[in-house]
Protein backbone atom coordinates (compact mmCIF):
# COMPACT_ATOMS: atom_id res chain seq x y z
CA UNK A 1 0.00 0.00 0.00
CA UNK A 2 1.27 3.19 -0.94
CA UNK A 3 1.98 6.23 1.47
CA UNK A 4 -1.20 8.17 -0.22
CA UNK A 5 -3.51 4.81 0.08
CA UNK A 6 -2.31 5.05 3.60
CA UNK A 7 -2.85 8.69 4.53
CA UNK A 8 -6.10 8.18 3.07
CA UNK A 9 -7.28 5.47 4.88
CA UNK A 10 -6.26 6.79 8.70
CA UNK A 11 -8.34 9.98 7.55
CA UNK A 12 -11.11 8.45 7.17
CA UNK A 13 -10.87 6.08 10.28
CA UNK A 14 -10.39 9.01 12.39
CA UNK A 15 -13.19 10.87 10.66
CA UNK A 16 -15.32 7.62 11.50
CA UNK A 17 -14.33 7.33 15.01
CA UNK A 18 -15.40 10.92 15.44
CA UNK A 19 -18.47 10.94 14.14
CA UNK A 20 -19.27 7.76 16.18
CA UNK A 21 -18.16 9.31 19.25
CA UNK A 22 -20.29 12.04 18.91
CA UNK A 23 -23.41 10.03 17.72
CA UNK A 24 -23.09 8.37 21.04
CA UNK A 25 -22.84 11.67 23.11
CA UNK A 26 -26.32 13.11 21.34
CA UNK A 27 -28.02 9.91 22.04
CA UNK A 28 -27.52 9.37 25.45
CA UNK A 29 -27.99 13.48 25.97
CA UNK A 30 -31.52 13.08 24.17
CA UNK A 31 -32.08 9.79 26.23
CA UNK A 32 -31.26 11.56 29.56
CA UNK A 33 -33.16 15.10 28.39
CA UNK A 34 -35.96 15.97 30.75
CA UNK A 35 -39.11 17.02 28.65
CA UNK A 36 -39.53 20.82 28.17
CA UNK A 37 -42.72 21.76 30.02
CA UNK A 38 -45.10 23.76 27.72
CA UNK A 39 -47.42 26.19 29.22
CA UNK A 40 -51.38 26.59 28.16
CA UNK A 41 -52.57 29.68 26.24
CA UNK A 42 -56.40 27.99 26.31
CA UNK A 43 -57.43 25.91 29.02
CA UNK A 44 -60.67 24.45 28.40
CA UNK A 45 -63.29 21.84 30.37
CA UNK A 46 -66.62 20.53 30.05
CA UNK A 47 -66.51 18.73 33.51
CA UNK A 48 -65.75 15.56 31.68
CA UNK A 49 -63.11 15.84 29.47
CA UNK A 50 -59.99 18.36 28.97
CA UNK A 51 -58.89 20.05 26.16
CA UNK A 52 -55.94 21.88 26.03
CA UNK A 53 -54.28 24.19 23.50
CA UNK A 54 -50.90 24.54 23.59
CA UNK A 55 -48.37 27.74 22.61
CA UNK A 56 -47.04 25.14 19.81
CA UNK A 57 -50.60 24.29 18.18
CA UNK A 58 -49.54 20.75 19.52
CA UNK A 59 -50.77 18.35 22.56
CA UNK A 60 -48.18 17.50 25.23
CA UNK A 61 -48.21 13.82 25.82
CA UNK A 62 -45.07 13.71 28.21
CA UNK A 63 -45.15 13.53 32.32
CA UNK A 64 -45.90 17.66 32.69
CA UNK A 65 -49.04 16.99 30.89
CA UNK A 66 -49.61 16.22 34.65
CA UNK A 67 -49.21 20.07 35.63
CA UNK A 68 -52.39 20.95 33.56
CA UNK A 69 -54.61 19.35 36.09
CA UNK A 70 -54.38 22.25 38.53
CA UNK A 71 -54.72 24.88 35.97
CA UNK A 72 -57.81 23.20 34.24
CA UNK A 73 -59.49 22.90 37.69
CA UNK A 74 -59.11 26.58 38.56
CA UNK A 75 -59.97 27.59 35.26
CA UNK A 76 -63.11 25.68 35.01
CA UNK A 77 -64.47 27.47 37.72
CA UNK A 78 -64.44 31.69 38.45
CA UNK A 79 -66.90 34.04 39.82
CA UNK A 80 -67.08 37.47 39.73
CA UNK A 81 -69.21 40.09 41.65
CA UNK A 82 -71.75 43.09 40.24
CA UNK A 83 -69.74 45.47 43.10
CA UNK A 84 -67.17 48.00 43.25
CA UNK A 85 -63.99 47.95 45.57
CA UNK A 86 -64.96 49.89 48.83
CA UNK A 87 -68.38 49.68 48.24
CA UNK A 88 -70.47 49.86 51.68
CA UNK A 89 -72.22 46.43 53.06
CA UNK A 90 -75.52 47.81 54.42
CA UNK A 91 -77.49 45.36 56.31
CA UNK A 92 -78.97 43.89 54.12
CA UNK A 93 -76.98 44.00 50.92
CA UNK A 94 -77.27 42.82 48.13
CA UNK A 95 -75.18 39.72 46.34
CA UNK A 96 -75.34 39.45 42.96
CA UNK A 97 -72.32 38.38 39.21
CA UNK A 98 -71.74 35.74 37.77
CA UNK A 99 -70.54 31.73 38.58
CA UNK A 100 -68.85 29.94 35.77
CA UNK A 101 -68.52 26.37 36.37
CA UNK A 102 -70.58 26.44 39.18
CA UNK A 103 -74.04 25.76 40.45
CA UNK A 104 -73.44 27.40 43.98
CA UNK A 105 -70.83 28.63 45.58
CA UNK A 106 -70.17 29.97 49.71
CA UNK A 107 -69.91 33.55 50.17
CA UNK A 108 -68.58 34.81 53.85
CA UNK A 109 -67.90 38.43 55.08
CA UNK A 110 -65.23 39.07 57.47
CA UNK A 111 -63.43 41.76 58.93
CA UNK A 112 -59.93 42.92 58.92
CA UNK A 113 -59.43 41.18 61.69
CA UNK A 114 -60.74 37.90 59.54
CA UNK A 115 -63.28 37.89 62.20
CA UNK A 116 -66.24 36.15 60.42
CA UNK A 117 -69.70 38.77 60.38
CA UNK A 118 -72.16 36.55 57.98
CA UNK A 119 -71.83 33.43 55.56
CA UNK A 120 -74.34 31.77 53.11
CA UNK A 121 -74.45 30.10 49.73
CA UNK A 122 -75.75 31.79 46.40
CA UNK A 123 -76.96 29.23 43.35
CA UNK A 124 -77.04 30.26 39.74
CA UNK A 125 -79.96 31.08 38.44
CA UNK A 126 -80.09 30.48 34.48
CA UNK A 127 -77.63 28.85 31.93
CA UNK A 128 -75.59 32.12 31.84
CA UNK A 129 -74.62 31.25 35.55
CA UNK A 130 -75.81 34.52 37.02
CA UNK A 131 -76.95 34.87 40.74
CA UNK A 132 -78.54 37.31 43.37
CA UNK A 133 -79.25 36.71 47.05
CA UNK A 134 -79.62 38.63 49.91
CA UNK A 135 -77.38 38.79 52.70
CA UNK A 136 -77.38 39.96 56.78
CA UNK A 137 -75.03 40.95 59.28
CA UNK A 138 -74.76 38.16 61.91
CA UNK A 139 -72.23 39.63 63.94
CA UNK A 140 -71.78 43.29 64.59
CA UNK A 141 -68.60 44.90 63.17
CA UNK A 142 -65.87 46.49 65.11
CA UNK A 143 -63.97 47.88 62.34
CA UNK A 144 -65.46 49.40 59.13
CA UNK A 145 -63.02 47.70 56.77
CA UNK A 146 -63.54 44.01 55.94
CA UNK A 147 -63.49 41.63 52.28
CA UNK A 148 -66.46 39.64 51.19
CA UNK A 149 -64.96 36.65 49.66
CA UNK A 150 -66.89 33.94 47.01
CA UNK A 151 -65.57 29.98 47.86
CA UNK A 152 -65.76 27.07 46.11
CA UNK A 153 -68.02 24.44 47.73
CA UNK A 154 -65.12 22.19 47.32
CA UNK A 155 -62.34 24.26 48.67
CA UNK A 156 -61.02 25.82 51.85
CA UNK A 157 -62.23 28.35 53.87
CA UNK A 158 -58.96 30.08 52.74
CA UNK A 159 -59.49 30.16 49.69
CA UNK A 160 -61.52 31.86 47.43
CA UNK A 161 -62.91 32.56 43.77
CA UNK A 162 -62.84 36.34 44.44
CA UNK A 163 -62.36 38.72 46.89
CA UNK A 164 -63.68 41.81 47.48
CA UNK A 165 -62.56 44.81 49.81
CA UNK A 166 -65.74 46.44 51.72
CA UNK A 167 -66.91 48.96 53.96
CA UNK A 168 -68.79 47.59 56.51
CA UNK A 169 -72.01 49.33 58.05
CA UNK A 170 -70.61 50.10 61.73
CA UNK A 171 -74.13 51.62 62.92
CA UNK A 172 -76.58 49.99 65.00
CA UNK A 173 -79.92 50.53 66.40
CA UNK A 174 -81.93 48.65 69.25
CA UNK A 175 -84.73 46.14 68.56
CA UNK A 176 -86.56 43.98 71.41
CA UNK A 177 -87.20 40.68 71.11
CA UNK A 178 -88.63 37.91 73.41
CA UNK A 179 -88.40 34.97 74.90
CA UNK A 180 -89.76 32.30 77.08
CA UNK A 181 -89.82 31.51 81.19
CA UNK A 182 -91.89 28.85 81.62
CA UNK A 183 -91.30 28.95 85.49
CA UNK A 184 -92.56 32.45 85.68
CA UNK A 185 -95.82 32.17 83.11
CA UNK A 186 -98.26 31.03 85.99
CA UNK A 187 -99.26 28.11 83.78
CA UNK A 188 -99.70 30.55 80.61
CA UNK A 189 -97.10 29.50 78.21
CA UNK A 190 -97.86 32.49 75.79
CA UNK A 191 -96.50 34.72 78.69
CA UNK A 192 -92.97 35.73 77.48
CA UNK A 193 -90.43 38.13 78.45
CA UNK A 194 -88.93 40.77 76.05
CA UNK A 195 -84.68 41.70 75.74
CA UNK A 196 -82.84 44.21 74.46
CA UNK A 197 -80.68 43.61 71.35
CA UNK A 198 -78.40 45.97 69.35
CA UNK A 199 -78.38 44.98 65.68
CA UNK A 200 -76.24 46.24 62.83
CA UNK A 201 -78.50 49.59 61.75
CA UNK A 202 -80.90 48.00 59.04
CA UNK A 203 -81.39 50.37 55.64
CA UNK A 204 -84.83 50.56 53.34
CA UNK A 205 -87.93 49.55 54.06
CA UNK A 206 -88.95 48.39 57.96
CA UNK A 207 -89.58 44.78 57.25
CA UNK A 208 -85.80 44.79 57.50
CA UNK A 209 -85.48 45.81 60.82
CA UNK A 210 -88.02 43.26 61.44
CA UNK A 211 -86.13 40.70 59.86
CA UNK A 212 -83.10 41.84 61.31
CA UNK A 213 -85.00 41.43 64.61
CA UNK A 214 -86.45 37.93 64.04
CA UNK A 215 -82.66 36.82 63.24
CA UNK A 216 -81.92 38.47 66.26
CA UNK A 217 -84.69 35.63 68.07
CA UNK A 218 -83.38 32.80 66.20
CA UNK A 219 -79.81 33.03 67.89
CA UNK A 220 -81.07 32.85 70.76
CA UNK A 221 -80.70 33.88 74.37
CA UNK A 222 -77.08 34.84 75.78
CA UNK A 223 -75.42 32.70 78.76
CA UNK A 224 -76.26 35.71 80.93
CA UNK A 225 -80.06 35.70 80.07
CA UNK A 226 -80.46 31.49 80.56
CA UNK A 227 -78.85 31.58 83.81
CA UNK A 228 -81.67 33.87 84.96
CA UNK A 229 -84.02 31.73 83.09
CA UNK A 230 -85.38 32.70 79.84
CA UNK A 231 -85.68 30.11 77.33
CA UNK A 232 -86.43 29.96 73.50
CA UNK A 233 -88.85 27.51 72.18
CA UNK A 234 -87.50 27.61 68.42
CA UNK A 235 -86.13 24.73 67.47
CA UNK A 236 -82.31 25.77 66.17
CA UNK A 237 -82.99 24.32 62.60
CA UNK A 238 -85.82 26.48 62.64
CA UNK A 239 -84.95 29.03 58.85
CA UNK A 240 -86.09 32.49 58.48
CA UNK A 241 -87.85 32.28 54.85
CA UNK A 242 -89.15 35.91 54.52
CA UNK A 243 -90.37 38.58 56.34
CA UNK A 244 -93.59 40.70 54.89
CA UNK A 245 -96.26 43.02 55.47
CA UNK A 246 -100.12 42.04 55.56
CA UNK A 247 -102.95 44.62 54.31
CA UNK A 248 -103.78 45.79 57.78
CA UNK A 249 -100.34 46.53 58.49
CA UNK A 250 -99.20 43.75 60.43
CA UNK A 251 -95.75 42.21 60.10
CA UNK A 252 -95.84 38.55 59.11
CA UNK A 253 -92.80 36.03 59.63
CA UNK A 254 -92.71 33.09 57.69
CA UNK A 255 -90.21 29.57 58.55
CA UNK A 256 -89.46 26.49 57.82
CA UNK A 257 -91.35 23.62 58.47
CA UNK A 258 -88.75 22.81 61.07
CA UNK A 259 -90.60 25.52 63.26
CA UNK A 260 -93.30 22.54 64.06
CA UNK A 261 -92.02 19.16 63.16
CA UNK A 262 -92.18 16.95 65.88
CA UNK A 263 -93.57 19.01 68.05
CA UNK A 264 -96.77 18.02 70.10
CA UNK A 265 -96.49 19.33 73.14
CA UNK A 266 -99.60 22.32 72.97
CA UNK A 267 -97.29 24.53 75.45
CA UNK A 268 -94.13 25.05 73.40
CA UNK A 269 -96.31 25.53 70.54
CA UNK A 270 -98.00 28.46 72.17
CA UNK A 271 -94.72 29.98 73.05
CA UNK A 272 -93.18 29.68 70.01
CA UNK A 273 -96.21 31.68 68.63
CA UNK A 274 -96.31 34.50 71.22
CA UNK A 275 -91.87 34.89 70.81
CA UNK A 276 -92.39 35.63 67.27
CA UNK A 277 -95.49 37.47 67.09
CA UNK A 278 -94.42 39.71 70.31
CA UNK A 279 -91.13 40.11 68.31
CA UNK A 280 -93.25 41.21 65.26
CA UNK A 281 -95.38 43.54 67.03
CA UNK A 282 -96.34 47.09 65.85
CA UNK A 283 -98.11 50.06 67.51
CA UNK A 284 -99.55 52.22 65.31
CA UNK A 285 -102.32 53.91 67.02
CA UNK A 286 -101.46 55.08 71.19
CA UNK A 287 -102.44 52.59 73.35
CA UNK A 288 -102.85 49.59 70.54
CA UNK A 289 -100.54 47.54 68.96
CA UNK A 290 -100.64 44.56 65.94
CA UNK A 291 -99.19 41.55 66.81
CA UNK A 292 -97.23 40.07 64.22
CA UNK A 293 -98.43 36.84 62.24
CA UNK A 294 -96.63 33.28 62.03
CA UNK A 295 -96.52 31.13 58.78
CA UNK A 296 -94.98 28.28 58.00
CA UNK A 297 -93.80 27.48 54.54
CA UNK A 298 -95.94 29.63 52.62
CA UNK A 299 -99.32 28.84 55.25
CA UNK A 300 -100.66 30.74 58.44
CA UNK A 301 -99.59 28.36 61.42
CA UNK A 302 -102.83 26.79 62.73
CA UNK A 303 -101.50 26.68 66.74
Amino acid sequence: MTTPVKTLTLTVFIISLTLGIWGLGWLYEKATRQPVSQQPSVVKTDGKKTGVAWENGKPLSDLSFMATGTAATAASSSAMLDMEQGVLLTNPFILSGRLAGLKDAYWQLQDSKDGVLAHGTIRVEDGTGRFQSMGWYDTKPTVEKGALLIIEPTSTRSSSLASLNVILQIKTQTAEIYFWDKSASDGDCSSVFPVKRTIVATQGERVNFYEAALRALMVGPTEQETSSGLRTALPTSTGLLRVGQDEKGRYVGDFSSDLTRGIDDACRLSAIRAQISRTLTTVYLPGKSLPGRVFVDGKEAAF
